[in-house]
């Protein structure tokens, strides 16, 4: 599941975000990738899931991610669920704020997609509603 989030967090058609960046949990340490500086991540789960194990075993330099004891969320952030607090789609999204996928964070707002909505595909479906706010303010 983890491997999806990264995936769906960083990577769209024929490219990678360069503007964002995800936190993963593994075991006790927190796995930082920036779009901006990510190496061979592929969208399908297995390769995903390659790549995290690959960085948490000392290749994390090589593939364009960090180790960090914490995930050093700052405000503002939303906890993204799928079945509690505001509605996404009704709510104004920063474009730099952080967004927590399968899991809380103390002094994040809540926000949630339709249980309709798979949770690995959430931040795919944020990543688009943020893009959609940005042409509308061009």
């Amino acid at each position: 599941m983890q491997a999806s989030f990264l995936s769906s967090s960083l990577l769209i058609s024929h490219g990678v975000r360069v503007d964002r960046e995800a936190v993963i949990q593994a075991g006790s340490i927190y796995v930082l990738v920036r779009g901006s500086r990510v190496r061979h991540l592929r969208p399908d789960q297995d390769s995903g899931e390659g790549y995290i194990r690959a960085v948490t075993r000392g290749k994390h330099a090589q593939l364009g991610a960090e180790i960090l004891p914490h995930p050093g969320i700052v405000e503002p952030c939303i906890n993204v669920t799928t079945n509690e607090g505001s509605d996404l789609f009704t709510l104004y999204l920063p474009s730099h704020a952080t967004f927590v996928y399968g899991g809380k964070h103390g002094g994040c707002r809540d926000a949630y997609l339709g249980a309709e909505i798979p949770a690995y595909l959430a931040p795919a479906v944020v990543n688009n509603l943020l893009d959609r706010q940005l042409v509308k303010r061009r």
